[in-house]
């Protein structure tokens, strides 16, 4: 399934330059969205059970993760312009 949305989401700039083809569908703006989603939550999350339980120290958890949810929108920010760069054609 996210292949899938990958590749539907790779060849959004390769359709034809037509009035009547809709760019930009509910369908294709949710992908993109939890794609996004996705690549923001699942790091901060994976870091703070990792540092939680090799540390045991939950404040240290808890700092570690806000630094990786950091990175990450900057990433995100990153993908989300090369997405809408896609999608625009």
């Amino acid at each position: 399934m996210f292949i899938s949305i990958m590749k539907k989401l790779s060849t959004m700039g390769d359709a034809p330059k037509d009035s009547s083809h809709k760019k930009n569908s509910k369908k294709n703006i949710y992908a993109a969205g939890t794609i996004l989603a996705l690549i923001i939550s699942i790091p901060g999350i994976v870091a703070f059970v990792v540092v939680w339980k090799a540390s045991g120290n939950m404040f240290m958890a808890l700092i570690v993760s806000i630094v990786v949810y950091f990175i990450s929108m900057g990433f995100s920010v990153k993908i989300s312009k090369k997405m809408k760069v896609v999608s625009e054609g």
